[in-house]
């Protein structure tokens, strides 16, 4: 079976969209379907790239820039004709939000017997909380969005909670099929007792001239590359005994509720070190917070890490958060990965959002109502009291992982999916009366 996927962008982008992207082609290769991918560059004015990785063909348009977080990408339908032309997918398989993909309207005009079925993965809606641009522009993509919907053979939403308090879905849910994300875990291979214990150290330690707020050290990492001295193995086993360190990851942007763990640092013990790794429009504004609040020497912020280290330091944490404030989360992927390491979580209890269905509360991790910076610190000092605790919920969420998260099987489902629709096109009578050949 040949099947096209249409996404926003593609690693090594970052992005929980993207990556599971990414590891869903992948699967897929492995299962024997063919297929490609086209997605969009990430730098402007950059040449559209064709490459081949883990099987998968990825083919990047190029874009003139962005628009409210849209990429601009003239050569997208083009690029879009000539796969349709060359590779004849039997099922397009779009991942949204995502404008470039309303140039899948114009499938109406092939014919019947060589239309692909359509398959519109519900990554998220279009959340205009805190977007003036968004919100202006909105009932404009709104009309396309509802145009796309209808002319779709199959919504795939990634939870039920997601699915039940979406309104750009309400129309269509009899279409819709609820399918998890998922990831591979052999991308989140476990990391060395050396590696996690040098991670957990520089977290935990802002030693001179290695760990600071700006520009922090990790194994590996920039400050080594400028030739600073790392420390020891056996020094960081040593300084990573004590502590107690709180992760999280993702980009800096509102929705995220960075800000929330930020302030909560400064109602917990000194003991309590915060790393908060990853990149965006809001981080300098967070450095500046952790100043004011005088929390800059136990909150870290080292930038975007390569997996390897992201890894280390969430199989060596003790805890992760995920303090997202609004339904711009809509799954949490990044939860998956700390499950994967059997790490307890801390995420938001967000209404409407997916992030409920990894993080159940008392099972796989402890839950605190969005915004609430008092409630995330209480939470933290629960686990930081009870290792027992700890270690339950972190051993559910490994265990829910394997169950439930792993990629394998739900690119089974999916492929189901893709037959279940083809058999149904191959029945459906053409314009002569017959089943299409």
């Amino acid at each position: 079976m040949r099947v096209l996927h249409l996404g926003k962008y593609y690693p090594p982008a970052l992005g929980g969209m993207e990556t599971f992207l990414r590891d869903l082609a992948t699967a897929q290769v492995a299962q024997g379907l063919e297929v490609r991918v086209l997605a969009h560059a990430k730098r402007p004015w950059r040449l559209g790239s064709r490459e081949v990785t883990a099987g998968v063909e990825v083919r990047r348009a190029a874009i003139l820039g962005q628009l409210a977080f849209a990429p601009l990408a003239p050569g997208y339908p083009m690029a879009l004709a000539g796969l349709l032309a060359d590779f004849r997918p039997q099922v397009i398989h779009a991942h949204l939000p995502n404008t470039s993909a309303f140039a899948l309207l114009g499938l109406s005009a092939l014919p019947e017997a060589i239309r692909p079925a359509l398959v519109l993965h519900w990554h998220s809606d279009v959340v205009t909380d805190g977007s003036r641009s968004l919100a202006r522009l909105y009932p404009l993509y709104r009309v396309f969005e509802q145009a796309l919907l209808r002319r779709a053979d199959a919504v795939v939403a990634t939870s039920e909670p997601y699915l039940q308090a979406s309104d750009a879905l309400a129309a269509h849910r009899a279409k819709c099929r609820v399918i998890s994300l998922g990831l591979d875990p052999l991308r989140l291979p476990q990391p060395s007792p050396d590696d996690i214990a040098a991670a957990r150290a520089h977290a935990l330690q802002h030693v001179a001239n290695e760990m600071r707020v700006q520009g922090n050290h990790f194994p590996g990492g920039r400050e080594s590359e400028r030739g600073q001295r790392p420390l020891s193995v056996q020094t960081q086993i040593a300084l990573g005994n004590d502590g107690f360190l709180v992760l999280a990851a993702g980009r800096f942007s509102h929705y995220k509720g960075f800000e929330v763990l930020v302030r909560a640092a400064g109602l917990l013990p000194e003991r309590v070190r915060v790393v908060i790794a990853g990149d965006g429009p809001l981080r300098r504004d967070l450095l500046r917070l952790a100043q004011e609040l005088g929390v800059e020497d136990r909150v870290s912020m080292p930038g975007s890490l390569p997996e390897a280290q992201l890894h280390a330091l969430m199989a060596g944490c003790d805890c992760f958060c995920l303090p997202s404030v609004a339904r711009s989360e809509a799954f949490g992927l990044v939860l998956a990965e700390a499950m994967r390491f059997g790490r307890p979580l801390i995420a938001s209890r967000l209404t409407g959002s997916g992030m409920g269905v990894l993080n159940e509360e008392g099972v796989t991790g402890l839950a605190f109502e969005p915004g609430d910076a008092l409630a995330l610190a209480s939470a933290v000092r629960r686990l930081m009291d009870d290792a027992c605790l700890r270690e339950s919920l972190g051993r559910a969420g490994r265990e829910r992982f394997e169950t439930r998260l792993h990629i394998a099987p739900v690119s089974a489902r999916m492929t189901e999916l893709y037959r279940e629709l083809t058999a149904r096109a191959r029945r459906r009578p053409q314009r002569g009366g017959k089943p299409a050949a």
